[in-house]
């Protein structure tokens, strides 16, 4: 197999665990929404842009030939970094009650 397939089956698996983190979020803000202040609302939209940002860099990567693939990985695994610890903050904040996102 080669160097990029291999990365690309690392990335798709840590996506999935990310997705799987984000509705995990999702439903946690579904039992307390009527809780849910703006500034936490705003929170959500921007990780779900991020999610889908993500998700864009992860099929340019899919479909890059050999010869791009450095430039894109190296896009790539910003976005799916920034993904992780934006989840992880927003989910701390959420179970904590923090309201300042």
């Amino acid at each position: 197999m080669s160097k990029k397939r291999d990365y690309e089956n690392k990335v798709r698996e840590k996506l999935n665990e990310l997705e799987a983190e984000i509705e995990a979020l999702r439903e946690h803000v579904k039992e307390m929404e009527a809780e849910l202040l703006p500034e936490q609302e705003e929170h959500f939209q921007r990780l779900h842009k991020l999610e889908a940002a993500t998700k864009a860099k992860f099929r340019e990567l899919v479909e890059s030939g050999e010869e791009a693939y450095e430039s894109v990985r190296s896009n790539l695994e910003e976005y799916w970094s920034s993904l992780g610890r934006e989840v992880k903050a927003f989910d701390k904040k959420i179970k904590d009650g923090d309201t300042t996102l």
